[in-house]
């Protein structure tokens, strides 16, 4: 039976998690929340649509890249069977 591992209970990290949440609570202070604000913005984090597209992306390259070395390797084989032998 394994333990799972669990860091102390920190008060600074319950409100700091409140304000990235925007839950207001009696008694925090505005300029903690004010840093955790600054520090982050909504809009400058990637969308998930976008990693959706690399990956998309990246899969039909690696399909088209594994097509062109299979066409390749298939006229190379051609090109052996086609050539004239020499008795």
């Amino acid at each position: 039976m394994s333990i799972t591992y669990r860091p102390p209970f920190d008060e600074d990290d319950e409100r700091d998690l409140r304000a990235l949440y925007r839950k207001p609570r009696p008694g925090t202070s505005p300029e903690l929340d004010a840093a955790v604000r600054r520090t982050w913005h909504p809009g400058h984090s990637w969308h998930p649509g976008w990693a959706a597209a690399a990956c998309a992306a990246m899969v039909a390259g690696l399909f088209a890249w594994t097509d062109m070395r299979e066409s390749a390797d298939m006229q190379d084989v051609t090109a052996q069977l086609t050539a004239p032998h020499e008795p």
